[in-house]
């Protein structure tokens, strides 16, 4: 498979899925009630449009008994609705001409890892009438004696999804846009705050995810010397105290990094590789060639995301989340850690799957059985990975309905076996 395909296979894989879905749902007939749902209701179009096909069958069918033309009428009308089904907009799957909302968590990025002894909370109204708020309870503990941050040093972050507004919140907070962040002060170890937001979309489901950003970076040095991808994997997963399986199985269902050769790892882990080329182009095929190799370019350029999402890199990582994770990356060379060198994507996706490990551990028993998980546990971290909610079943926008889970999943037991 090529670079092209590789890098946004993904998400054209997300898109089919959802319309194979939908194709699966709705019948031939329901586009015919879909601007009726938007006026009056869903059972009112329903019962309207049953009524009247079923008055209208019957009129034509005693038009035709008494007409001597009757049998030629009933062919053209048959003619007229073979070609309404094959042809018309939307007369197939039933699917509105409007565009779909956005659904959240399809930011094409991943979330950000708590920090090691944080623990947090959220509760939030499980179902709203739309123009009313959602008022999110937020509990934040530190615990000094497992984490190793400084608790001035650690921010509690909440990103907004694009389809919620920002209302209120308490405790001391700043806000930028949809980012949310609450200091932690010395010498308060729990806290509790609240969120309010507003959605401005109907009939969507609201999902957004609370997290811990420390401000220190790693007191571990890191390895910049290794070229061996191999190597770089294994340290990575020892450093994090993750799977490498499991890492790997990410990176293989991410992007094609562990198709590289060991020239090509030497390439894009070499300073500033990347200086010069062109990348950001207006078309996929108009960017540099090492550019596409080395994911070096915002992937959202050319797949549906979030509005301003900036996705690049071998593990496929958001910019915000990036943001949060760097500065844990301190290497021996002293280098400015980039999401374009591979050797730093690898470590940052360690850091990031250690932090969901131990955010979701008391609902997964990851820890428990963490050289041999089980399916469950793979697919709750491989959602968590892709932006998505490890609790939640596969119909999840972000993750592919499932299809992202399954390929980390299979990839997963590849890896664990050899």
């Amino acid at each position: 498979m090529n670079e092209n395909a590789i890098n946004d296979q993904r998400y054209s894989q997300y898109r089919q899925q959802e319309k194979e879905r939908k194709d699966n749902e709705k019948s031939p007939f329901s586009y015919l009630t879909d601007r009726f749902k938007r006026k009056i209701g869903k059972k009112i179009a329903q019962q309207l449009a049953q009524t009247v096909i079923k008055q209208g069958v019957t009129t034509i069918a005693r038009a035709a008994v008494s007409n001597p033309w009757g049998i030629a009428i009933i062919i053209i009308i048959l003619l007229l609705l073979v070609l309404l089904y094959m042809f018309f907009p939307g007369a197939k799957t039933g699917k509105s001409l409007e565009p779909e909302p956005e659904l959240p968590g399809s930011d094409g990025g991943i979330s950000e890892p708590l920090v090691e002894g944080l623990a947090i909370s959220k509760i939030g109204d499980s179902q709203i009438e739309f123009g009313q708020n959602i008022t999110y309870s937020i509990t934040v503990s530190y615990d000094e004696s497992a984490g190793s941050t400084p608790i001035e040093k650690i921010v509690i972050v909440d990103k907004l999804p694009s389809n919620v507004d920002f209302v209120s919140a308490t405790g001391t907070f700043t806000q930028a846009g949809g980012t949310i962040e609450w200091p932690l002060i010395t010498g308060t170890t729990s806290y509790n705050f609240t969120l309010v937001v507003k959605p401005t979309i109907d009939n969507v489901e609201i999902s957004n995810t609370v997290f811990g950003r420390s401000l220190v970076a790693s007191s571990k040095l890191l390895d910049s010397s290794a070229t061996n991808l191999e190597a770089i994997f294994n340290d990575a997963a020892s450093v994090a105290n993750v799977p490498a399986a499991l890492l790997k199985a990410i990176a293989k269902t991410e992007s094609g990094v562990l198709g590289y050769s060991s020239d090509e790892v030497t390439q894009f882990n070499s300073s500033l590789w990347w200086s010069g080329l062109l990348d950001n182009a207006p078309s996929l095929s108009d960017n540099h060639p090492l550019i596409k190799r080395g994911y070096a370019y915002n992937t959202c350029q050319y797949v549906s995301c979030a509005p301003g999402a900036d996705v690049r890199g071998a593990m496929q990582f958001e910019l915000g989340t990036w943001n949060g994770i760097a500065p844990r990356l301190s290497f021996a060379d002293g280098h400015t850690p980039d999401r374009k060198y591979v050797r730093d994507m690898v470590y940052a996706a360690g850091y990031f799957l250690r932090g969901k490990i131990d955010q979701y551990d008391s609902r997964f028993g990851f820890t428990s059985n963490l050289t041999n998980l089980n399916e469950s546990q793979v697919k709750a971290l491989a959602r968590s990975y892709c932006g998505g909610n490890p609790d939640a079943d596969t119909n999840q926008k972000a993750c592919g309905f499932g299809r992202h889970e399954a390929n980390v999943w299979a990839y997963y037991q590849e890896y664990n076996n050899n």
